[in-house]
């Protein structure tokens, strides 16, 4: 449902779009920040609901209904039909009629200068700054880099705070579906569009606030992660320097993570457990990653590129 203010059509120039699965404990803190922008530009809010069963939609309803008097267009997607951040950030794409799409999570907070400086964002795709603090609210500096996140190939922006101009990313296909439901999409899309040509950014006064997740969701996310790392690692050769990962080796170091985790646990030896835990649960996804994307050759699926409404 698209609400507009004053039943005039609002031409946006930004589209903020914003993820979530039941995050009705954290979201409205997110769609408060985004009624306060301090932004020239119209903008719209994009929120797509990837599959929640908590009160998520009730609470945007709400904050629909008490921004009227705002200028700002926005619109609530249901997107129930397939989990996964890919899948939603494509849905999020269809939906939205900005020149520049921005991309923020509903566990976040943007700082109201947030929406004004992707603005700026004149070709291709962008990252901004993240500030990151622990659950207890203390900063965690260095978790993310002062700039775009460097690798061995190509840098990439990171999907709490990145933009990207709506028409170069239509042009790719969107984000690749076919990854896991958590997980580099980020990386796939940013390297996507720079082998297309595309030019990557950094905005700095694009500041979000970023709230590390708790343990009891890190682990899931961990594994994930891990899958998805091979799966990039598979699709993008170069990324590997010419040493391309093979399954046994992943395989005996998964096995020997796990194996060797409990007593591990039990006499940390100056490590933290908890990057013990990380390091074993990363391993066991890697290994995931490679039987999946490896042997099974998962094709991409480019979303967008198969719905050409545009």
């Amino acid at each position: 449902m698209v609400r507009q203010v004053e039943d005039e059509p609002i031409v946006p120039e930004v589209s903020v779009v914003l993820i979530v699965r039941n995050g009705a404990a954290t979201i409205r803190r997110q769609l408060d920040a985004l009624s306060i922008q301090d932004s020239a530009a119209p903008f719209e809010v994009v929120v797509v609901d990837n599959g929640s069963t908590d009160a998520t939609a009730k609470i945007v309803g709400e904050w629909q209904d008490e921004i009227k008097a705002l200028p700002i267009a926005t619109s609530l997607v249901s997107a129930h039909d397939k989990a996964g951040i890919p899948y939603a950030r494509n849905r999020g794409i269809q939906k939205a009629r900005g020149r520049v799409i921005a991309f923020c999570d509903a566990d976040d907070t943007v700082r109201p200068e947030w929406v004004r400086a992707f603005s700026g964002l004149a070709h291709g795709v962008a990252g901004g700054h993240v500030l990151a603090s622990r659950p207890d609210g203390t900063p965690a500096h260095h978790t993310f880099p002062d700039g775009l996140t460097e690798t061995g190939y190509l840098p990439h922006a990171g999907g709490c705070n990145m933009a990207m101009v709506r028409e170069d990313v239509v042009s790719v296909g969107g984000f690749d579906e076919s990854l896991p439901s958590y997980g580099c999409d980020d990386v796939d899309i940013s390297w996507r569009m720079q082998e297309a040509g595309f030019p990557i950014s950094y905005f700095p006064d694009a500041i979000v606030d970023y709230n590390l997740t708790p343990r009891s969701g890190a682990v899931r996310k961990t594994f994930q992660t891990g899958i998805a790392r091979m799966a990039i690692a598979l699709r993008y050769p170069k990324s590997t320097h010419g040493n391309p990962p093979k399954f046994a080796d992943l395989t005996a170091h998964s096995v020997k993570e796990v194996v060797l985790l409990p007593g591990r646990l039990l006499r940390p030896r100056g490590v933290p457990r908890a990057r013990v835990v990380r390091a074993a649960v990363t391993a066991a996804g890697r290994a995931t990653g490679y039987w999946v994307y490896g042997f099974r050759d998962v094709p991409p699926h480019y979303g967008v590129a198969q719905r050409p409404s545009y």
